[in-house]
């Protein structure tokens, strides 16, 4: 990872014991900088850069980050730094509100550079509808440049995020993709291990690199001396030394022609979400749920850089009346009836879950005790049989009670049914509270389920034919463009991402893609129920 002024200052940044807002005197002020992970021996040299400006221009300097760059961003556009170092997207934002003013450019000018491996595609038309990694969803030169390049080509690709420059050259090494963004600058201080197995091919010409910015409230005189201050650093051996200790040829005023040159790239900055819902059904109670989804709202966090907000719900009305409300962006895990409906709302199906021995798809089952002298549908006739969640519940619910109308079973039988998650049906059948339970294939194949309440002593009686599993959704409040990456990102979360054990142990083998009309059975199986 190249050093730069943006990672050590960031290292010394995080060492610094709470966030400053506005400084309190004229003699003080905030510098902000980006929160980067970055290499630790990086961090002694942000207190010589900051005891230099103080001496030259009498002003004191309290540098100060933010927990995530999302919350940065909104720290920036909300002016509550004195001066911040910012890419040349964000800048542009906040130029116009609140109403930040450059002071300099940092020098040279940014390259962006799409690498392949050695015997990889010799033209950008051969990465159409390939797979493409990049560090982040927001990073100016690895990825909005390059992509601004591939949108004006008309090539359409799919998505990964890596997390670091490195990390995406070293899979494209490694045949994981076809190409990777990074810049020249990562690209060139590479081991030559990794960066003799690549060849660049294409790079951008010179974009205007990171700025330095004051808030609209510092006086221009003030402006002015800490421009100079900047400005003359290369002028003086210790000034220059500082420079080459972060990787900087210096500083430049910025130009109209900057401007210019970023409008005419096509590049701009989206609109990013910085918090999203994450709405998981109750297939299993409050405690067990969290326990399988939060690594995976985590692994969001972090490939996505937005805040991930995880919500579990103790009965099927509780979620349902949540996730059938919700306007913020959202991502939501659903039955097949409720993503149906969800769809009538302006909801995007992305995927759907792939259940551990079912690759075929989601069944509906209706349980017995293995114990139990009931041997078919038939045998039911006058039995208690609960169904799992509640009447909406697609799986434990809806399709058991057609299973039970084409056996002639209709009104002839005591529905027990309560409140609850989909599972407190298995722990009253394993308990003898009841004879007969509908629900999910998934129950089967619960690692938890199977521990607590011995599924694998129980008997499957009738099943239904395989189907699209639960949905997973995103709302109207989500772009497109984060749309995409969401989706990548969930058909992305295989055997080797942290946490998806957790999934396993639920009975999810993994996801795969989907849309709405994978789950046109759906409405024929209500159509069938609510038939007289």
């Amino acid at each position: 990872m190249p050093r730069s002024l943006l990672s050590a200052l960031a290292v010394y940044l995080l060492s610094v014991a709470g966030v400053l807002p506005h400084a309190q005197a004229a003699s003080e002020r905030t510098f902000a900088v980006v929160p980067q992970q970055a290499p630790t021996r990086l961090a002694t040299h942000g207190q010589p850069l900051l005891d230099a400006l103080s001496d030259r221009t009498g002003i004191r300097f309290h540098f100060v980050t933010a927990p995530n760059i999302p919350e940065f961003e909104r720290r920036v556009l909300e002016g509550k730094y004195d001066y911040v170092y910012m890419n040349a997207i964000l800048y542009q934002v906040a130029h116009e509100k609140p109403g930040y003013r450059i002071l300099v450019r940092r020098k040279p000018d940014l390259h962006s550079v799409l690498v392949v491996r050695r015997d990889g595609p010799r033209k950008l038309e051969a990465l159409r509808n390939s797979i493409i990694a990049f560090p982040a969803p927001h990073a100016f030169g690895a990825t909005l440049l390059n992509r601004a390049k591939l949108k004006r080509l008309h090539i359409d690709y799919r998505v990964a995020f890596l997390g670091t420059h490195e990390s995406v050259y070293r899979a494209v090494a490694q045949g994981q993709f076809i190409a990777g963004g990074g810049v020249q600058r990562s690209f060139t201080v590479l081991p030559d291990a990794v960066r003799d197995q690549l060849r660049i091919l294409y790079r951008s010409g010179g974009a205007p690199s990171h700025a330095i910015a004051a808030n609209p409230s510092i006086q221009q005189d003030e402006r002015r001396r800490v421009q100079t201050a900047l400005l003359d650093l290369p002028k003086d051996p210790t000034g220059r030394k500082l420079l080459s200790d972060l990787d900087i040829d210096g500083f430049r005023p910025n130009s109209v022609s900057d401007t210019r040159h970023l409008r005419a790239l096509g590049v701009r900055r989206r609109d990013r979400v910085s918090r999203m819902e994450f709405h998981v059904i109750p297939r299993l109670n409050a405690t067990d749920t969290a326990r399988q989804m939060q690594p995976l709202a985590t692994y969001f966090k972090q490939r996505l850089e937005i805040d991930v907000s995880l919500h579990t719900y103790p009965t099927m009305s509780a979620f349902e009346r949540a996730v059938y409300s919700e306007k913020r962006p959202a991502l939501v895990n659903a039955n097949p009836l409720q993503a149906i409906n969800l769809a009538r709302k302006g909801y995007s199906i992305i995927a759907q879950q792939v259940p551990v021995m079912s690759p075929e798809g989601m069944r509906s089952i209706i349980l017995v005790r293995e114990d139990s002298s009931l041997q078919a549908l038939s045998d039911l006739r006058g039995k208690r049989i609960a169904f799992g969640g509640s009447a909406t519940a697609f799986f434990a619910s809806m399709v058991p009670h057609v299973l039970l109308r084409r056996a002639g079973l209709q009104g002839k039988y005591e529905d027990v049914s309560r409140p609850g998650p989909v599972s407190d049906v298995v722990a009253r059948l394993r308990r003898g509270e009841i004879d007969a339970a509908g629900t999910g294939t998934m129950a089967l194949h619960s690692e938890s389920l199977k521990r607590r309440y011995a599924v694998d002593r129980m008997r499957v009686i009738a099943r239904s034919e395989p189907m699209p599993g639960l949905a997973w959704l995103v709302s109207p409040a989500v772009s497109p463009a984060v749309r995409t990456e969401i989706r990548h990102v969930l058909l992305g979360y295989n055997r080797k991402a942290p946490g998806h054990s957790a999934l396993t142990a639920g009975g999810i083998a993994g996801l795969r893609a989907a849309s709405r009309k994978d789950y046109a059975v759906v409405e024929r199986y209500v159509r069938e129920l609510n038939e007289r």
